[in-house]
């Protein structure tokens, strides 16, 4: 007679020793799965949330308008938090398959859910600074980090694209001119005598401001625009 397949598969069971997992091993694989969707969402949303902070401080229009200011921004691009975000989300679309009902919903909609969500959280860690706190901190305590990332400082610190940017150490009122120390220590003099300066910048020793203009002989300067460094209170110093 030949056999049912339930007894086939008792008779499995007993010749590969297979035992049930207990209902703890269940629910702790289910926990790591959520935990780790969880991290990688977040991680994503970090990752968006820089990239946003990142771009607040090029101030894209007045870098596109500079001569060879497509080519700046394209360089500029934070490559290393772009690819970061495409590999969390992607984790965690892989990781929302494994849950118990992943597998009844397409890709593409998945895929569109968690990206909406990213963009969702990684808005509001910028809005609350989260982003700038933590890409300064980087900024600050890691010296690798400009290497890897084109900061803000270093696409606002190319004088022969006339982009300059530091702390003002000196204010010469009378000659219109003051002399900033930029990010990498060097003293510039500043002629600001036909320059538009926006109303926030005070011209005051210890403000950092950022520069449009063009550069002259040595280090000196000439100011088309003064512009304050951050209206965000960016949490970097040098």
């Amino acid at each position: 007679m030949e056999k049912s397949i339930s007894q086939k598969v008792l008779e499995k069971i007993k010749q590969e020793k297979i035992s049930p997992k207990s209902r703890w091993n269940f629910w702790l694989c289910r926990a790591i799965v959520i935990a780790l969707l969880i991290f990688f969402v977040f991680a994503g949303a970090f990752s968006l949330g820089i990239i946003f902070s990142i771009f607040s401080q090029f101030e894209v229009g007045k870098i596109v308008g500079r001569p060879h200011g497509m080519g700046i921004l394209f360089l500029s691009l934070p490559f290393i938090w772009i690819i970061l975000l495409i590999f969390f989300a992607i984790l965690a679309i892989v990781e929302f398959a494994k849950t118990r009902h992943g597998y009844k919903y397409k890709t593409t909609y998945i895929g569109g859910i968690f990206i909406l969500v990213i963009i969702i959280f990684g808005a509001i860690l910028y809005k609350l600074n989260f982003s700038d706190n933590m890409e300064g901190y980087m900024n600050k305590n890691f010296s690798a980090y400009s290497h890897i990332v084109r900061t803000p400082e270093r696409v606002w610190s190319q004088p022969e694209e006339g982009l300059i940017s530091g702390e003002i150490i000196e204010n010469k009122n009378e000659k219109e001119k003051i002399y900033l120390r930029d990010w990498d220590g060097e003293v510039w003099e500043v002629d600001y005598s036909q320059a538009l300066i926006r109303p926030r910048v005070k011209k005051e020793i210890g403000e950092k401001v950022k520069m449009i203009g063009e550069k002259e002989e040595g280090r000196k300067f000439r100011a088309q625009e003064i512009r304050p460094w951050n209206g965000r209170q960016r949490h970097v110093e040098k």
